[in-house]
C-alpha cells in the first residue's frame, strides 16, 4: 500500500461494535470516498463486510500491504491471541466476508488461522 491509495483529506469516524442505519446514511450523504482502517481481527473485517453490502468502501486496514507500508516486521511482538469468541467469529469469516483472505494477504490471514491477530495500534508501533 502506497501513501498514493490513501485519501489526500481524512475525517475519522470511530465507533465500537457494528455501525448503525444513521452510521451509514450519514456515510453514504456524506459524498466523499469511504475507506475502512480496523484491525486484522475477525470482528473488524464483519464490520467491513456490513458496511460494503450499503457502501463503496475500500479496506485500508491492517494487512501484509498495510504492514510492509509501515516498515513494520516485527510480528511476533505485535501479534496478540484471539479472545474465544474470535476465534468462534473466525468459523464463519469465510461465509460473511468470502475475500478476507485477499484483503489481509497470506501472512496475516495465516495468523488467523493460527488464532493470532494484529490491531492497529500494534500494527503502527515502531519496528
Amino acid at each position: 500500500m502506497q501513501v498514493a491509495a490513501w485519501p489526500k483529506q481524512v475525517a475519522v469516524i470511530g465507533r465500537y461494535g457494528l455501525p448503525i442505519s444513521t452510521d451509514v446514511a450519514f456515510l453514504r450523504e456524506s459524498k466523499r470516498e469511504v475507506v475502512f482502517v480496523g484491525d486484522a481481527d475477525p470482528v473488524d473485517l464483519l464490520v467491513f463486510a456490513l458496511l460494503r453490502e450499503y457502501l463503496s468502501i475500500r479496506w485500508l486496514g491492517v494487512s501484509d500491504e498495510f504492514l510492509l507500508a509501515q516498515g513494520n516486521q516485527a510480528w511476533p511482538r505485535i501479534q496478540t491471541p484471539l479472545a474465544s469468541s474470535e476465534k468462534e467469529t473466525c468459523k464463519r469469516l469465510a461465509r460473511f466476508c468470502p475475500d478476507y483472505r485477499s484483503l489481509l494477504g497470506t501472512q496475516c490471514s495465516a495468523l488467523l488461522d493460527a488464532g493470532m491477530k494484529i490491531e492497529l495500534e500494534g500494527a503502527l508501533l515502531n519496528k
